[in-house]
Formats: structure tokens, C-alpha cells, sequence
């Protein structure tokens, strides 16, 4: 009874041996695969997971990323023919008519928005049944214009399609229409800047003869301002320089002009007399 523990204890242990030795080869050959690579995934949703008792998140990866699409079929080939279905990976392949359409990552998240991201493989755990890879969430992803611009693909014109004869025609037309547009547009406005001209002439004609008489009085104006302001500044600077002038200075003036007058000796009648 002894031995036949002792024999089941031994080949317990050589299996476990031998199956420590398989994860880890899987391992080595699962890190070579994938090693610390960036990828833009997608992140869909929180999932629970009914063999595992637990919930994982979906991280779609995007199929632009054609070396990391790569390593994981390569590892999930290598899952299948090691264990088989035996373990669960967290990696399943999302098919649409019996073709991949695309690769999800049953992963373990915090708290981050739905939409893409940047994310980097981090490790590789086995634990139990499980096989899963741990990622880190590194930023929101965000379109780079510049880059959109460049993998824009633009369409080839086919010149011998464009250059037929009502295509040609059509042209011809157009041109014709537009260039005569042009033309009377060009007139019309001619046109109509001579006549607004001629009219703004001749209304700025009036107002300067009805505001010349204005300006002319209010230059007027100004000088006798001027001039009056220029007398009055001459009399403050001659103050008291010469004598002053008697209260009645106009009043004799006056009358000397007119003593001589009075002075003058009358005509006798008889002078006039002999005249005639």
C-alpha cells in the first residue's frame, strides 16, 4: 500500500515536472511572439467570463496591426496543439462568413472610456487553466491628420473618359456663357460707375457753391479775430509810454477845424451886385 502511494506521488510530481516545463516553453515561444509591443485596440466591453468565475475586458485589436495579428494566430496554433482545449486563452478570433474579420484580448483593465487606445503587452500569466495577457493602457488614441492625409488614397483620372466629344462640347459652352457674363457684367458696371460719377460730380459741385460763401465768412471771421487779438495784444504792450489824452481831446479838434471857417469875412451885396 506503501509503494503504490509512493508510485502515485512520484508520477503526480513527474506530471506537474512536465508540465512546468511545457508552460514555460509556451511561455518563451509566447514572449518571443509578442515581446513589448504597442498596438491601438479597441475597447469594447466588460464580459463575464462563466469558466472562470470572473470578468475580463475586450480589447479589439485593430487590424492595421498586421505583426501583432500575426503573433497572435501563431500563438494560438501553438496553445491548441500544447494543451488543446484544456486551457482557455485570452485570445479568440472574431469570424464573419467563416473568415477572421478580426483578433480580440480578454484582458484585465482600470477604469477607462470605450473607444481606441494605446496599449503595450506587458507579461504573460498562467494561472490554473487560464492563459492570459496582461496589457497597460498607455493614452487615448487621437487621429493624426497629417497622416491621414498621406495614406489618403487619391482616385486616377482617365483622361480618354473626360476629354470626349460632348464632354468637350459642354466646355465650349460654358465658356462661351461664362466669358460673355463676364463681358456685359464688365460693361453694366462701367456703365453704372460713369453715370454715379457724373452725378457725384455734380452734387459735390453744388455743395461747394453753396458752402463757399460759408467758408469765405468764417475765414473772414477768424481774421478779424485774429487781427483784433493782435491790436489788443499791441495796446497791453504800449501800457503808458506816451501822454495821456485830455477828456475833451475830441471836442477841440473839433473846433479847430471849424474856427477858421467862422473867420472868413462875408461878401458884400454889392459885389454880387456888380456882377450882373
Amino acid at each position: 500500500m506503501a509503494m503504490e502511494d509512493s508510485s502515485e506521488t512520484t508520477r503526480l510530481l513527474e506530471n506537474s515536472s512536465l508540465l512546468n516545463t511545457t508552460d514555460n516553453e509556451v511561455k518563451t515561444k509566447m514572449k518571443q511572439l509578442l515581446g513589448k509591443k504597442v498596438f491601438i485596440g479597441q475597447y469594447l466591453e466588460r464580459r463575464y467570463v462563466e469558466s472562470l468565475k470572473t470578468y475580463k475586458d475586450i480589447i479589439l485589436v485593430s487590424m492595421e496591426e498586421d505583426e501583432l495579428i500575426k503573433a497572435l494566430k501563431e500563438i494560438q496554433k501553438i496553445v491548441q496543439s500544447y494543451y488543446g482545449t484544456s486551457k482557455w486563452l485570452g485570445i479568440t478570433s472574431e469570424t464573419k462568413d467563416d473568415t477572421v474579420v478580426g483578433y480580440s484580448l480578454w484582458v484585465d483593465l482600470e477604469q477607462i472610456p470605450l473607444g481606441k487606445h494605446w496599449f503595450q503587452i506587458r507579461s504573460i500569466k498562467f494561472k490554473g487553466k487560464m492563459i492570459s495577457i496582461t496589457v497597460k493602457h498607455l493614452k487615448l488614441f487621437q487621429v493624426n491628420e497629417n497622416k491621414v492625409f498621406q495614406d489618403m488614397e487619391f482616385p486616377v483620372f482617365n483622361l480618354k473618359g473626360i476629354l470626349t466629344y460632348n464632354n468637350i462640347c459642354e466646355a465650349i459652352k460654358f465658356n462661351s456663357i461664362m466669358i460673355m457674363t463676364i463681358i456685359t457684367f464688365v460693361i453694366n458696371a462701367l456703365w453704372y460707375l460713369s453715370e454715379y460719377s457724373l452725378k457725384l460730380t455734380r452734387e459735390l459741385s453744388f455743395l461747394i457753391r453753396a458752402l463757399t460763401p460759408i467758408f469765405l465768412g468764417i475765414i473772414d471771421f477768424l481774421s478779424k479775430c485774429v487781427g483784433g487779438l493782435y491790436l489788443l495784444i499791441l495796446m497791453l504792450f504800449r501800457g503808458n509810454s506816451g501822454p495821456p489824452l485830455p477828456h475833451n481831446a475830441l471836442a477841440v479838434a473839433f473846433n479847430q477845424k471849424r474856427v477858421p471857417n467862422m473867420q472868413r469875412k462875408p461878401i458884400p451885396y454889392n459885389s454880387y451886385k456888380r456882377q450882373y
